[in-house]
Protein backbone atom coordinates (compact mmCIF):
# COMPACT_ATOMS: atom_id res chain seq x y z
CA UNK A 1 0.00 0.00 0.00
CA UNK A 2 2.78 2.72 0.94
CA UNK A 3 4.05 1.61 -2.86
CA UNK A 4 1.13 2.63 -4.45
CA UNK A 5 0.63 5.98 -2.04
CA UNK A 6 4.79 6.60 -3.06
CA UNK A 7 3.36 6.21 -6.60
CA UNK A 8 0.67 8.71 -6.15
CA UNK A 9 2.80 11.29 -4.51
CA UNK A 10 5.34 11.17 -7.20
CA UNK A 11 2.74 10.98 -10.27
CA UNK A 12 1.25 14.55 -8.51
CA UNK A 13 5.00 16.08 -8.10
CA UNK A 14 5.49 15.33 -11.74
CA UNK A 15 2.58 16.80 -12.58
CA UNK A 16 2.89 19.88 -10.35
CA UNK A 17 6.62 20.21 -12.14
CA UNK A 18 5.01 20.07 -15.55
CA UNK A 19 2.27 23.17 -14.41
CA UNK A 20 5.09 25.41 -13.52
CA UNK A 21 7.15 24.57 -16.61
CA UNK A 22 4.14 25.75 -18.22
CA UNK A 23 3.33 28.68 -16.67
CA UNK A 24 6.84 29.44 -15.82
CA UNK A 25 8.06 30.45 -19.27
CA UNK A 26 5.56 32.65 -19.44
CA UNK A 27 6.42 34.11 -16.23
CA UNK A 28 10.40 34.42 -17.58
CA UNK A 29 8.97 36.48 -20.43
CA UNK A 30 9.57 33.12 -22.81
CA UNK A 31 7.14 34.40 -25.00
CA UNK A 32 9.15 32.36 -27.91
CA UNK A 33 8.86 29.27 -26.26
CA UNK A 34 6.05 26.89 -26.67
CA UNK A 35 4.55 23.18 -25.58
CA UNK A 36 1.70 21.45 -28.18
CA UNK A 37 0.63 17.93 -26.99
CA UNK A 38 0.36 17.55 -31.10
CA UNK A 39 3.52 19.57 -32.15
CA UNK A 40 6.71 17.38 -31.36
CA UNK A 41 4.67 15.27 -28.94
CA UNK A 42 4.66 18.34 -26.16
CA UNK A 43 8.49 19.04 -26.23
CA UNK A 44 9.65 22.45 -25.83
CA UNK A 45 9.32 24.16 -29.39
CA UNK A 46 9.86 27.45 -30.81
CA UNK A 47 7.22 29.81 -31.82
CA UNK A 48 5.06 26.93 -32.40
CA UNK A 49 7.16 25.83 -35.24
CA UNK A 50 8.58 22.03 -35.16
CA UNK A 51 11.65 23.55 -33.96
CA UNK A 52 12.44 21.78 -30.55
CA UNK A 53 14.69 23.66 -28.15
CA UNK A 54 16.85 20.63 -28.04
CA UNK A 55 17.86 21.31 -31.24
CA UNK A 56 18.71 24.64 -30.95
CA UNK A 57 21.05 23.96 -27.68
CA UNK A 58 22.50 20.59 -29.54
CA UNK A 59 23.81 23.69 -32.21
CA UNK A 60 24.67 25.93 -29.66
CA UNK A 61 26.58 23.07 -27.67
CA UNK A 62 28.48 21.88 -30.60
CA UNK A 63 29.88 25.62 -31.40
CA UNK A 64 27.46 26.89 -34.18
CA UNK A 65 27.37 30.90 -34.23
CA UNK A 66 23.77 32.21 -34.08
CA UNK A 67 24.76 33.43 -37.87
CA UNK A 68 25.29 30.06 -38.89
CA UNK A 69 21.99 28.95 -37.00
CA UNK A 70 20.15 31.19 -38.67
CA UNK A 71 21.80 30.46 -41.84
CA UNK A 72 20.69 27.00 -41.35
CA UNK A 73 17.33 27.71 -40.37
CA UNK A 74 16.20 31.14 -41.81
CA UNK A 75 12.95 31.15 -40.41
CA UNK A 76 14.60 31.40 -36.70
CA UNK A 77 15.75 34.45 -35.29
CA UNK A 78 18.41 35.55 -32.77
CA UNK A 79 15.54 36.17 -30.00
CA UNK A 80 14.60 32.47 -30.53
CA UNK A 81 18.17 31.60 -29.90
CA UNK A 82 18.52 33.61 -26.64
CA UNK A 83 15.41 32.47 -25.43
CA UNK A 84 16.12 28.97 -25.74
CA UNK A 85 19.37 29.40 -23.21
CA UNK A 86 17.53 31.60 -20.77
CA UNK A 87 15.17 28.36 -21.03
CA UNK A 88 17.74 25.74 -20.71
CA UNK A 89 19.04 27.70 -17.86
CA UNK A 90 15.95 28.04 -16.23
CA UNK A 91 15.54 24.34 -16.18
CA UNK A 92 19.40 23.82 -15.11
CA UNK A 93 18.92 23.92 -11.38
CA UNK A 94 16.75 20.78 -11.49
CA UNK A 95 17.94 18.25 -8.75
CA UNK A 96 18.43 14.95 -9.49
CA UNK A 97 17.44 11.77 -7.65
CA UNK A 98 19.37 8.72 -8.32
CA UNK A 99 17.09 5.30 -7.59
CA UNK A 100 18.71 3.32 -5.07
CA UNK A 101 18.46 -0.53 -6.73
CA UNK A 102 18.30 -3.53 -4.66
CA UNK A 103 20.12 -6.69 -5.33
CA UNK A 104 17.69 -9.63 -6.16
CA UNK A 105 18.37 -13.23 -4.86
Amino acid sequence: MTDILEKDRRVAEIMAEIKAILEGSFMLGLDRITFDPHIMAGQACIRGMRVPVSLILNLVANRKTVTEIIEDYPYLEPEDIQQSLMYAAWLAPEQVFPRRYEKVG
